[in-house]
């Protein structure tokens, strides 16, 4: 590995290798957030109604009844789906059912309005009714997968699904639908396996790339979600997710430099968005670099002023470096936003006493103290106790009110 800059810092092999070993923890938290990213940009798959429901269920004008009776209620019917009066296309459809109960597209049909209405429990029971007559339809095993994930049947719906693949094998809808449900009951390597047939009869689908990704990171497959990765940012190259992404397979794979890479470039896309300064912010931090961190905090502070944890890791920089004065400044905005947080009352405290104000520090770890015992945290009131009798006189009072004291 060649050495390289980022921020101001310059990181050769070794320093590689030490500033690795620091990120298990970090890797972690990372994971799983882009997990819950990813997911929820997976969602809008099984959000989007399926489009065979349009074409091949109430909307087919070409759905005959065997009874005449049957016929002239779903014709009625159908009126009313063009008019938008659902409910009165619902009541002639279960009308026409009652006259011709073996015909399983009333029962899509059926299905249909309820889902386009998002009563998808409803289109569930429906559409198995329809595949109990009809078993060997495709389009309905498919919409029954779809109402089912909708309700978080999540295995019910893989079963759906997988019968939609097997009817109809170049359906890539139900194999991405099959991933996302799979993913879903964290069945990881079943989810892989229906991504990887989805790219087979669709080499370019971003979807399949981006969601398989996300299971390769939950099961460590780290090389394997680099190159799913890569994929998809050649054919997504301006979503911050992928190189947000990315960067934690490179992680994974042990290759800071090209993580790095990857978390500047998601946050050069997006560089409105806070999180991706914060994590950028992170890694420089337990890489070493402060001043690199320091700027990346500030930038996710500036965007989102109400991010706290980027206002204390500033803090937290300024007090480690001895600028107590800038500490004190951060830790009272902090405090102004989130006057219950014990441990910035404490290094407020501390900032102050590197400053040697010591009745304001004492008041500042008063109001610790006080924090801590209520939210019974023992280590904090310990720490803060003891920090208080190293600044108080004996003869002095070891309690006062802390409300708008450190202020």
């Amino acid at each position: 590995m060649e050495p390289y800059c980022y921020g101001s810092k310059v990181i050769d092999r070794s320093d590689g290798l030490q500033f690795l070993a620091t990120f298990s923890e970090t890797l972690a938290v990372y994971k799983q957030t882009l997990t819950l990213i990813g997911i929820l940009l997976m969602a809008s798959g099984i959000a989007t109604l399926p489009q065979v429901a349009r074409s091949s269920e109430i909307l087919d004008r070409g759905a005959v009844a065997s009874n005449p009776s049957a016929e002239n209620l779903m014709r009625q019917g159908r009126e009313q789906v063009d008019a938008g009066n659902y409910e009165v296309a619902i009541d002639l459809y279960l009308r026409a059912a009652r006259l011709d109960a073996k015909n399983a597209r009333i029962y899509s049909g059926i299905a249909y309005l309820y889902a386009i209405q998002f009563d998808f429990e409803s289109a569930a029971n429906f559409y198995q009714q329809a595949t109990a007559i009809d078993p060997h339809n495709a389009d309905f095993q498919y919409a029954l997968g779809h109402s089912l994930a909708q309700i978080e049947d999540y295995a019910a719906a893989s079963v759906a699904y997988r019968r939609a693949t097997l009817l109809k094998r170049d359906n890539i809808n139900a194999h991405l639908g099959l991933g996302v449900s799979l993913l879903r009951q964290e069945n990881y390597e079943d989810a892989i396996r229906a991504y990887q047939v989805a790219l087979h009869f669709d080499p370019n689908n971003l979807e399949a790339y981006s969601a398989m990704s996300l299971a390769m990171l939950r099961t460590q497959r780290f090389p394997e979600a680099v190159e799913a990765l890569q994929q998809a940012a050649g054919l997504a190259p301006s979503d911050p997710s992928v190189q947000l992404k990315l960067a934690i397979a490179w992680l994974g794979s042990g290759n800071s430099r090209a993580a790095l890479a990857a978390f500047q470039t998601a946050a050069e896309l997006e560089p409105r968005n806070a999180e991706f300064q914060f994590e950028i912010a992170e890694i420089l931090k337990d890489g070493n670099d402060l001043s690199g961190a320091m700027a990346a905090y500030l930038r996710a502070a500036a965007v989102e002023p109400d991010l706290i944890e980027a206002q204390v890791a500033v803090g937290d920089i300024q007090l480690d470096r001895g600028d107590y004065l800038q500490a004190i400044v951060t830790y009272r905005r902090v405090v102004e936003i989130d006057p219950e947080d014990a441990s910035v009352h404490y290094k407020l405290g501390l900032a102050f006493k590197g400053r040697e104000r010591t009745p304001e520090a004492i008041a500042a770890l008063e109001s610790a103290l006080e924090l801590y015992e209520e939210q019974g945290n023992v280590e904090g009131a310990d720490s803060a106790r003891s920090l208080l009798e190293e600044l108080a006189p004996p003869a002095e009072p070891k309690r006062r009110r802390r409300r708008n004291r450190d202020r």
